[in-house]
């Protein structure tokens, strides 16, 4: 009876997804904070409450722990993901690129994983694939964005569904970097500023009237 008062199953796997579970987060945290070159196995193990070989009994080697992290924390930033979680969805295109552009200047922990995985990815063959596999998946869902914003009469038809996505792709990453990257508070615009800005350009991508 005690084996199944915690509701785990009798091979202890409950306890085993958990224990992997803080791996990731403890995984994503050291790469975040001190990128793949810093990051150091015997910490990973230690802020998780576990031993090394726990963690090399998952993974063979640190980079592969740290690509599992790194699809821990970069596959819930995909757009699709995020749009819904905001409430974003549904929305006409330009209202969710004017919407989800508005959030951009805003410090999130995406900004630290981003500067962190394209800094890694120079010199680590495994990261930059792993970078690639993210950057065409949110290529992919933005275009899917687009196109169903041309079904549904939001979006001009006559626009390149992937110009429109690369542009949201690059403006998304881009202020990103550059936020992440240091820029002065007083040099950024304001929300109400940059999303005025955001709705004057997005409203290019209506279909044009035909009146």
């Amino acid at each position: 009876m005690g084996e199944q008062e915690s509701g785990q199953k009798p091979d202890g796997r409950g306890n085993r997804v958990e224990t992997t579970h803080k791996l990731l987060e403890a995984a994503a945290a050291e790469f975040v904070q001190r990128g793949y070159d810093g990051a150091r196995v015997s910490d990973i193990a230690r802020n998780a409450g576990v031993t090394v070989g726990s963690i090399y009994a998952r993974w063979p080697s640190k980079t592969e722990m740290l690509v599992a992290a790194l699809d821990h924390v970069l596959d819930p930033l995909l757009p699709e993901e995020r749009l819904r979680g905001l409430g974003l969805y549904d929305f006409p295109l330009p209202d969710i690129m004017a919407l989800w552009g508005s959030r951009l200047l805003e410090p999130e922990p995406t900004q630290e994983v981003l500067t962190q995985v394209f800094g890694s990815a120079r010199n680590n063959p495994e990261m930059q694939a792993r970078l690639g596999k993210y950057m065409n998946e949110q290529f992919d869902q933005m275009a899917r964005l687009v196109e169903r914003g041309k079904d549904e009469g939001h979006t001009d038809p006559e626009l390149s569904t992937a110009s429109i996505a690369l542009f949201m792709q690059a403006l998304g990453i881009g202020a990103h970097l550059v936020m992440a990257g240091g820029l002065d508070k007083d040099r950024a615009p304001s929300t109400s500023d940059w999303q005025a800005f955001l709705e004057r350009m997005f409203d290019a991508s209506r279909p044009s009237s035909t009146d």
